[in-house]
């Protein structure tokens, strides 16, 4: 059943992060970083879960493919920056992109992208 978090969950869910996820990631600021944060219990009202919704930037970008490849690397390096300082200036920590092609994902990855943690998946709302 979900349910409203509470000081006991949060507590509970560093627990459970201690024992099972602190070599994967950090754990997550539920309090400031989510538009919103619920948790799961069982029958007898014990935690089972806790989850929340966290907005993330997504840079999206089409690339005229008949440019020279000096053009668009230099396109590339300069919405890189635009999208870095439009994150910043709006307290976002993360800019993703979903890259499709290997050679674009490789200047990415030049450029300061990394591999996310896990594998990134979607669902449609």
């Amino acid at each position: 059943m979900i349910t409203t978090v509470t000081t006991e969950h949060l507590n509970i869910a560093r627990e459970i992060y201690d024992t099972h996820y602190k070599d994967q990631f950090e754990f997550p600021d539920f309090l400031n970083e989510f538009l919103l944060v619920f948790s799961a219990v069982n029958k007898n009202n014990e935690l089972v879960s806790i989850a929340g919704v966290r907005p993330i930037l997504e840079i999206v970008a089409l690339t005229d493919q008949t440019k020279s490849v000096r053009d668009k690397y230099h396109a590339v390096y300069d919405l890189l920056h635009a999208g870095l300082f439009t994150a910043s200036s709006n307290k976002y920590h993360q800019l993703h992109a979903f890259i499709q092609d290997s050679h674009w994902k490789k200047v990415m990855l030049r450029r300061g992208f990394s591999e996310t943690k896990g594998q990134a998946l979607v669902i449609e709302v």
